[in-house]
């Protein structure tokens, strides 16, 4: 903790060395618009309230779903207060997804203090190098990226060295780290969280008994990001320090109490089962273009590097590389209506699998012997009558798992801010995948929102 304050510090003493005349307030700017054109002071709230009914075809339940969202927005020349509030849908209780203030030093620097949300990487709603905050999975893939992000509390410093550059520089601290959250109940719980919760079923335990104590400022994270654009080309690098997102539970523990291991029993019965999240580096590239034949071409590649460097350690997980290739092309000049066809592919592959592939117990084992995962997905839309009608189809595919996903929607805005929305998710593959673990839980939905 204390390193990292030092460090911050010298950034920010080196600022303000850096940025002319700091303590005269008579120059700000939020690197998109001159101090002259932000109003003295301004306060927006806008919106959506709205409902989703679903209803799964394979055991013929039903979810009723509603939500509301609030976003607010108080402006000054000097600074800003943002917030973003919500009713969550699964747990019907008000939630604070952002509140932060950014404050105007100059025309140069900025700071951010709050509950955030960030999005780092040239990504379409697919991201390797946005590792800041974890993400909520209780509704799997159903939701918007931005939306099942979780909000962390940090300090964001901005500096942008010219305002006649794209050039920004980032750096981010948060004393503390928010894990990814899974469903502990209903159709969504994760196959592999099952099989835990199964091993310790003869003793009335279940993973929710072993949640690790993240303390503050000792589990804290760090980054610092990088971004520029120079003949079309949009590029930035990153660096994360901090934790994986979800957890590795000691696997042998669980195993030697299933066989009946007495002094493994009495080690899960006094709460002694280890789960942990293992620490993590994170170095990343993003990029973004428009290529050949005006494709909107994007790129991120990151190494993920974790303390496991032999690869030996059954109880942390072992560093990986990922890639991230894909773009978009509107499709109205070849005739095909006002169709917009958008591909991305991401791949992750284990850089060493030979002690992990033979060991059962070794948390990077899978038992479909998978240690390079391509996932492609596809989403084809279409609009008529003025954009009011929007059909799509989002197809996922995880090439080596044999698992997809089929979601066929269509929008239709009634009145300007009246949306209606009717669609089908369809899952299937094998239990032990990602996708097909949820092969169950097919539905039809419909969902009503206003806007204000």
């Amino acid at each position: 903790m204390r390193k990292y304050i030092m460090f911050f510090m010298g950034i920010l003493l080196s600022f303000i060395a850096m940025s002319d005349e700091f303590s005269e307030f008579d120059d700000f700017d939020d690197f998109s618009e001159t101090s002259e054109e932000k109003t003295e002071i301004n306060f927006e709230v806008n919106g959506k309230v709205g409902y989703e009914g679903r209803i799964n075809f394979s055991d013929g339940t039903n979810d009723s779903l509603p939500f509301i969202t609030l976003q607010t927005e108080f402006e000054t020349s000097y600074f800003d207060i943002i917030g973003d509030f919500n009713m969550d849908k699964y747990e019907k209780y008000p939630v604070v997804e952002e509140l932060f203030t950014r404050i105007y030093l100059n025309e140069k620097f900025q700071v951010e203090l709050g509950k955030e949300k960030l999005i780092w990487g040239k990504g379409d709603k697919v991201h390797l190098v946005n590792n800041i905050n974890g993400t909520d999975y209780r509704d799997f893939i159903n939701g918007e990226y931005r939306d099942d992000l979780i909000g962390e509390n940090m300090i964001r410093l901005i500096y942008a060295p010219s305002i006649n550059s794209e050039a920004k520089f980032e750096f981010v601290y948060t004393p503390e780290f928010t894990p990814d959250e899974f469903a502990t109940s209903g159709p969504w719980i994760p196959y592999s969280v099952k099989l835990v919760n199964k091993g310790l079923s003869p003793l009335n335990k279940s993973l929710e008994d072993f949640e690790p104590n993240i303390d503050k400022f000792k589990n804290d994270q760090a980054g610092f990001r990088f971004t520029n654009s120079a003949s079309g080309l949009d590029y930035g690098f990153s660096y994360y320090r901090g934790y994986e997102k979800q957890p590795t539970i000691d696997k042998l523990l669980l195993y030697k109490a299933q066989l009946g291991d007495p002094t493994a029993i009495g080690d899960i019965m006094n709460g002694k089962l280890d789960v942990h999240y293992d620490r993590l580096d994170v170095f990343g590239i993003e990029a973004s273009k428009v290529t050949i034949g005006g494709i909107n071409g994007r790129f991120e590649t990151a190494y993920y590097m974790t303390s496991d460097r032999s690869g030996n350690e059954a109880n942390v997980k072992n560093d990986r590389i990922g890639t991230l290739i894909g773009g978009d092309r509107d499709l109205g000049e070849f005739g095909l209506h006002n169709m917009n066809f958008n591909m991305q592919v991401k791949t992750i592959f284990l850089l060493d699998k030979s002690s992990v592939e033979d060991n059962p117990l070794d948390t990077d084992y899978d038992e479909n012997g998978d240690y390079i995962k391509n996932t492609i997905i596809v989403k084809l839309q279409d609009k008529f009558r003025s954009d009011t009608i929007k059909p799509s189809v989002k197809f996922i595919w995880n090439v080596e798992g044999k698992d997809y996903a089929i979601m066929p929607e269509i929008e239709y805005i009634y009145e300007d801010n009246l949306y209606i929305t009717l669609g089908y998710n369809i899952y299937d593959g094998k239990e032990t995948t990602e996708i097909g673990q949820y092969r169950d839980n097919d539905y039809i939905y419909l969902g009503l929102e206003y806007n204000f």
